[in-house]
């Protein structure tokens, strides 16, 4: 059986030579100008990107996209703990469902590096918890500029109810209604012997003069919804593993 080796090396970031040694040949990486302009871009891809860090090299992937080849990480590089909102039926690869199921540590060790136990304890020292967003809309940190006035509950107990994970019960800001009126003609128990209103029976209304209709407030049904929202699509919450 004929052995093939192949040798790959990085030569010096001032050329715009990608030198592969195979089989005495050598191979030059086409030069860009931005990696992120190349075209129908395919697996295993390498390019000299002449624009940037004075000439530095990038591999592609699909799963990890433009990839550095100089130590510089991945050119769309997300941070663990990132949360997406995907569209697909299933996170992408690299991604978990955020629905707080538990993770083994050393599955996700960055993801777990980002949030730690902020989402509560796990059943067992070597899992943690992930967040869940499931039937949840999320809302950005205040930070104390007044618009969120609480209050809220935080995700662990013992931790900043006003932290990262804290959650709230859904609520109606403080309003008032103008309420229809109907109206009913010579009603004997609103209008007494002298012609004259009965304060009493109306509630307090005293504007009535002799034989004047009785006013009666008018309360509406009440909705038939089991929750308050705006009109929503579902996405899955994906965060970066």
């Amino acid at each position: 059986m004929k052995k093939i080796l192949c040798a790959v090396a990085l030569v010096s970031t001032s050329s715009s030579a990608f030198a592969v040694n195979y089989l005495g040949t050598n191979f030059v990486a086409p030069n860009v100008k931005g990696y992120e302009n190349v075209a129908n871009e395919t697996a295993g891809e390498i390019v000299y990107d002449t624009t940037k860090g004075g000439g530095t090299f990038w591999g592609y992937s699909p799963n990890n996209g433009w990839t550095s080849l100089n130590g510089g990480g991945t050119a769309n590089a997300t941070p663990a703990g990132t949360v997406i909102a995907f569209a697909g039926a299933s996170c992408p690869t690299g991604y978990a469902l955020a629905n707080g199921t538990e993770l083994n540590i050393s599955d996700a060790p960055d993801l777990y590096a980002a949030i730690q136990d902020i989402y509560g304890d796990a059943s067992v020292n070597t899992k943690f918890k992930l967040p869940n967003y499931t039937g949840q809309f999320l809302r950005g940190m205040s930070y104390g500029n007044g618009i969120d006035a609480g209050p809220r509950t935080a995700s662990k107990a013992g931790l900043d109810p006003y932290g990262v994970g804290s959650t709230q019960t859904d609520e109606f800001k403080a309003h008032n209604h103008l309420s229809s009126l109907v109206a009913f003609q010579n009603d004997p128990t609103w209008i007494n012997n002298s012609g004259a209103v009965n304060v009493s029976s109306v509630g307090g209304i005293n504007n009535f003069s002799s034989g004047a209709a009785k006013v009666q407030p008018y309360t509406g049904n009440a909705g038939s919804g089991s929750e308050t929202r705006p009109k929503n699509v579902y996405v899955n919450y994906c965060i970066k593993k």
